[in-house]
């Protein structure tokens, strides 16, 4: 078994607007197909940070598409029981009504987590608008999978240019909301939250020694000494390819907290981060841990 914890869908309507989005983002048989030439990868987590589809819709209609979007991951994750599907929430409109779809998406249609942005409008996942999400999550029991923000990163203004924005913005809007989650105390606040960030924290696991330093000076009364213990239900999916990044964070970061991630259908030849983990210098338990067990744990099987 080999579970990917970053995979996408889209409703075609969306697609439409890009050649970027290939039929496999919207079209439940294409996406078979390919995943069907897969010579290891045998179940998908489908997440997408919901802002990207309706950032152009008048707020009022809001609540009726994502309404309408979990219907649709509820449709495609139905026909196949090793599809996995999510809850996409948007936290930013009535909190009565996300709150209520958190639990429809989980009890009514058995959807198995929720899918957040790194950030909302400038609004990191510290912000005290948030905190009724995180409660809700612990009380469902399921995990929140968190994208970058892909709309208005952090920086997005300078970022313009060169297509910056996929390229540095997306990851360092990780790693803000991780780093600001953490010396907000938000995390040691609500320690049973089940958090999934993309592409491995951003820069997070590289920059954690200067965090940990600076904020001896600007956080005494905070202690970073022991971050496994702070981040014990934190956890953060590959999506890359170099062997060094991935040792290095699973050095850093502890092979129980590390999922296989793809970013199907964005990328073609989803076996290769299957072998990229299966070539690297650790155990054989490292290795199922990181290409199912902490998937299939997160999932509650």
């Amino acid at each position: 078994m080999v579970i990917d914890s970053h995979s996408h869908y889209l409703p075609k309507e969306y697609t439409d607007s890009s050649p970027f989005y290939t039929e496999a983002w919207y079209n439940y048989n294409a996406r078979q197909n390919k995943h069907n030439e897969s010579d290891y990868i045998t179940d998908e987590i489908v997440t997408y940070p919901i802002e990207t589809y309706i950032k152009n819709i008048p707020i009022e209609n809001i609540p009726r598409k994502i309404t309408e979007f979990n219907d649709n991951m509820y449709k495609i994750s139905s026909k196949n029981k090793r599809l996995h599907a999510t809850v996409a929430i948007y936290p930013v409109v009535d909190s009565k009504y996300y709150l209520n779809e958190m639990e429809r998406g989980i009890l009514d249609l058995g959807l198995c987590g929720f899918s957040l942005s790194s950030s909302y409008n400038g609004k990191y996942l510290d912000d005290k608008m948030f905190w009724p999400l995180f409660e809700k999550s612990i009380e469902l029991g399921k995990p929140i999978y968190i994208h970058p923000v892909t709309s208005s990163p952090i920086g997005a203004d300078r970022l313009k240019e060169y297509s910056l924005t996929p390229m540095l913005g997306f990851v360092f809007d990780t790693t803000v909301c991780i780093v600001r989650l953490i010396l907000s105390g938000v995390l040691q606040h609500y320690k049973d939250v089940k958090l999934v960030f993309s592409h491995l924290g951003g820069t997070f696991p590289f920059l954690f020694p200067r965090i940990e330093d600076l904020s001896k000076t600007f956080h005494k009364n905070l202690d970073l000494s022991n971050v496994q213990n702070i981040l014990q239900n934190v956890y953060f999916d590959t999506c890359t390819k170099d062997s060094s990044l991935l040792e290095f964070s699973i050095k850093t970061l502890g092979a129980n907290k590390i999922l296989l991630g793809t970013d199907f259908p964005a990328v073609k030849n989803i076996d290769s981060y299957v072998s990229i983990i299966n070539s690297l210098n650790i155990s054989d338990k490292e290795k199922d841990q990181i290409l199912y067990k902490n998937a299939l744990q997160l999932l509650g099987e």
